[in-house]
């Protein structure tokens, strides 16, 4: 295996590896190769993604134009036998 060494860091990045390194026991190395291999697409993609850019939006709506949002869902997930035949 290959060995490299990192210089300069950004102060965020050093303290985001720190961070995931301490949350999931594991060492700087292996968060390090973990998100190089995520990056680009070769890790085991186990980890699980939580997006956080829409958290501001879900429970925004007005109460009328949520019921109008279900409603529009629900005739949407409706399942039409004579369209599966």
């Amino acid at each position: 295996m290959k060995t490299i060494t990192l210089r300069h860091l950004p102060k965020p990045l050093a303290r985001f590896l720190d961070r995931r390194a301490r949350a999931e026991k594991t060492s700087l190395n292996r968060v390090a190769i973990q998100i190089m291999e995520e990056s680009v697409g070769l890790g085991s993609c186990s980890r699980r993604v939580v997006h956080h850019d829409m958290d501001w939006f879900f429970g925004s709506a007005h109460p009328k134009e949520a019921r109008l949002l279900e409603k529009s869902i629900r005739e949407q997930r409706r399942i039409e036998p004579e369209a599966w035949k």
